[in-house]
């Protein structure tokens, strides 16, 4: 571990202790691949693909306090020329992971933040949320000159290097770079001798989240200013190669390794699902859970499908997470997929037993229990289907209106067909199988379209 010794009035004590040096990550590659979210809206279509970060080292310090300036959107705590300081986090350990300037773009910026951020979630480092300071972002911006339009030709000018300090949300580490990046080729156009002499200074700088601008804080120091020594109350901390090893074999799955075996066989997920899988809490863990109670034959997709757009939702209508004792079991959730997958039940009745499951009355109770309680057996005998047809035709034809309309589709208007389909399926509840539906209402119509006509030509 090594000390600061120059002064650090944001810790409280004046005083910063970081422990370094650790060459273990030093010039290893970190993988970022972008990520198919709803932050997309930032995609320019220039910056899809895969880019490498380069991890220039992992540190261990303490945390700092905040600083809140008065004034402007923070004048209900201040006026403007006071500085509050919050010291609640100051001397809390952090990790602080720095990477290589590998980045080109405010989008590729937000991308990497957030695979990091899917990676600590993953293997349980932190929670990632950002709104609550578990996970914040510095942003370092410098601006390049090409005259060619020519990304290999790194023709660079001397340009300050601005700090952009605790950035606590993946969209605002987006428009910080871009509005500090603009700034600086504004200034670049106004002043370019500056730049080329190095007349500026390298600057920290803060963020405003309502107005999307940058404000000035400090002049920022050089690593010469900060004084490191070795801290004599720490003495160095030797990890031997055996712990090394067994911490490597104790590592879990990896962000990327699991979303690789979520979209292959035989999971074939698609990504988009692997991934809100991947980023629920527990939400990887319940869907192998799920998946080790079923038959080998079972379509995972419809495993995920149904997480993912069905269970997630009821339980954030409940606010009940994965992970809380009210949330279905995986054995019972198990027990629901079976019952779509041999289509004894319908996929929107699948969505009523969930709702059910998350009652009060039904909590603990089997999937099969809740159906067979409120009669949801889906109808797929083809003969009961066709019973259900005549029953449905019979009912239209006693009435003027339904004897017009089948008087119609007899006549050559096919588009009725959807009308009398619709009217046999609310008969049976929802409950009748809607493939086989159509093939039993084709069939009954075909039967008395034939009536019709002999009828008729007689």
């Amino acid at each position: 571990a090594k000390g600061s010794h120059c002064y650090w009035w944001e810790t409280g004590s004046g005083y910063g202790l970081i422990c370094a040096n650790a060459n273990s990550t030093a010039g290893k590659k970190k993988k970022k691949q972008k990520q198919q979210t709803e932050r997309d809206t930032w995609e320019d279509g220039k910056n899809s693909g895969t880019l490498e970060v380069a991890i220039t080292r992992i540190q261990l310090e303490q945390d700092t306090g905040r600083t809140l300036e008065g004034g402007g959107s923070k004048a209900h705590l201040a006026p403007e020329g006071v500085t509050l300081v919050d010291l609640n986090r100051a001397g809390v350990g952090v990790m602080e992971i720095v990477s290589e300037p590998d980045i080109e773009t405010p989008e590729q910026a937000g991308a990497y933040v957030e695979t990091l951020q899917s990676l600590l979630r993953h293997i349980g480092t932190s929670d990632g949320n950002m709104e609550e300071g578990s996970l914040r972002a510095d942003v370092n911006i410098t601006i390049h000159k090409d005259e060619n339009n020519n990304k290999n030709s790194n023709d660079v000018i001397d340009s300050p290097r601005i700090e952009v300090k605790n950035l606590n949300s993946i969209r605002h580490v987006v428009k910080a770079v871009q509005f500090e990046a603009d700034r600086l080729v504004q200034v670049y156009k106004q002043e370019p001798e500056s730049f080329l002499k190095g007349n500026r200074y390298n600057e920290t700088r803060s963020f405003d989240p309502l107005t999307g601008t940058t404000q000035f804080l400090r002049r920022k120091e050089g690593a010469i200013d900060y004084r490191f020594f070795p801290e004599p109350d720490l003495p160095t901390l030797v990890i031997s190669q055996e712990t090394l090893t067994n911490v490597k074999q104790a590592m879990p799955e990896l962000f990327s390794e699991s979303l690789d075996r979520l979209v292959s066989s035989p999971n074939n997920l698609k990504k988009a699902d692997a991934l809100v899988l991947l980023r629920e809490k527990g939400g990887l863990e319940f869907f192998d859970a799920v998946v080790s109670y079923l038959d080998k034959s079972t379509d995972r997709v419809l495993v995920a499908n149904f997480i993912v757009n069905e269970l997630l939702g009821a339980l954030g209508r409940h606010d009940i997470n994965l992970w809380d004792d009210q949330c279905p079991s995986t054995e019972n959730l198990a027990g629901l997929v079976e019952l779509l997958q041999n289509e004894t039940i319908s996929y929107k009745i699948g969505k009523k037993v969930i709702d059910h499951m998350l009652s009060s009355e039904w909590i603990g109770d089997k999937p099969v229990e809740i159906v067979t309680k409120q009669q949801w057996e889906q109808i797929t005998n083809a003969e009961k289907l066709v019973q259900l047809c005549e029953r449905c035709l019979e009912d239209l034809g006693s009435s003027k209106r339904g004897k017009k309309m089948l008087e119609k589709y007899f006549g050559g208007q096919d588009k009725l067909f959807s009308f009398f389909l619709g009217q046999a399926m609310e008969n049976s509840n929802g409950l009748a199988h809607p493939i086989k539906l159509r093939t039993a209402m084709e069939k009954t119509l075909d039967k008395r379209k034939t009536q019709h006509n002999t009828s008729k030509d007689n």
